[in-house]
């Protein structure tokens, strides 16, 4: 798979008229279920408050746990974090096709850049650059960074694929993705933390 969609590709994609349909409905301030690079996820633009406030209502989020800043590309950090690590942009690298994806949690975000529902009680953020074309032509449409999580109730199981995700949930956002239904990245991302000196801690294997 690319690791950069382009123009001309994306607009012969199978995929374009269900993503330009994501990136309005994100636009407007509503909230999408639809596939990742990892398994299916809720997503928001990471800059609207009121969907914001939405997200955590239909995920029953506990208070402080932030969500996950889904980016474009790696450089797209810098905007959202500073004192970034070299160790960290190697993290962050879009992966090839095979690989697992990465989720990276960075020391310090920039505040003046993020609503508090991203950053978390440490003031740590949370960032993968996204590995599929659907999605990175998702972000770049909407214009913004998606906060994305699971599409389940936060005491409920991670769905592993669209067909195991409950109705009730999908019932309360605003459009439901078609592309990718078949579970084609069936599996969550690893999760490592980094500091500013470049030390790691691996959260989730």
């Amino acid at each position: 798979m690319a690791r950069r969609a382009s123009i001309k590709a994306s607009a012969s994609a199978p995929w374009r008229e269900d993503a330009m349909e994501c990136v309005r409905v994100l636009r407007a301030g509503g909230i999408v279920a639809c596939a990742t690079d990892t398994i299916w996820g809720l997503a928001c633009r990471a800059d609207d408050p009121k969907a914001l406030a939405r997200l955590a209502t239909i995920k029953n989020r506990p208070e402080g746990k932030p969500f996950l800043l889904l980016l474009a590309q790696p450089n797209d950090a810098a905007k959202y974090a500073k004192d970034i690590a070299e160790a960290a942009w190697d993290l962050m690298e879009v992966p090839e096709a095979d690989d697992r994806p990465m989720t990276v949690v960075l020391p310090r975000a920039k505040t003046d850049q993020l609503h508090p529902a991203v950053i978390g009680p440490e003031g740590t953020v949370a960032v993968r650059a996204v590995l599929n074309d659907y999605l990175q032509f998702i972000i770049r449409g909407v214009g913004a960074p998606l906060a994305s999580t699971s599409p389940n109730r936060s005491d409920d199981p991670t769905p592993k694929g669209f067909r195991q995700i409950d109705k009730n949930v999908l019932a309360e956002v605003d459009y439901v993705g078609r592309w990718a239904r078949d579970g084609k990245w069936p599996q969550t991302s690893n999760i490592v933390g980094i500091d500013e000196f470049g030390r790691i801690d691996i959260l989730r294997p």
